[in-house]
């Protein structure tokens, strides 16, 4: 489930989350380009040629970073959630 990865337990999404964004940035970028690509194509000229390979390259740039991301940011949620276990582990002292 978008925004909720992360956690094993049910969960209620409150406020902003990188989690599982991989996905739906991909289909975006994908489905921005195609149809970018299919507007510039009719009437194809060697300018719109090659802005249409400079998008579809593009696509596939923003797909490698994204699915590169997706796996850090769960690291570092882990890594974050693991220190805060640890400090609310830590007895009370006065």
């Amino acid at each position: 489930m978008l925004g909720t990865s992360e956690n094993r337990k049910t969960v209620l999404l409150v406020g902003e989350s990188n989690s599982a964004m991989a996905d739906p940035a991909q289909m975006m970028a994908l489905s921005l380009t195609t149809t970018t690509v299919a507007l510039i194509s009719s009437y194809p000229t060697i300018d719109r040629i090659a802005a249409a390979q400079m998008l579809q390259n593009l696509c596939n740039e923003i797909a490698t970073i994204f699915m590169r991301l997706g796996p850090e940011t769960l690291k570092e949620h882990r890594k974050q959630n693991a220190a805060l276990r640890k400090r609310e582990a830590k007895p009370f002292t006065s």
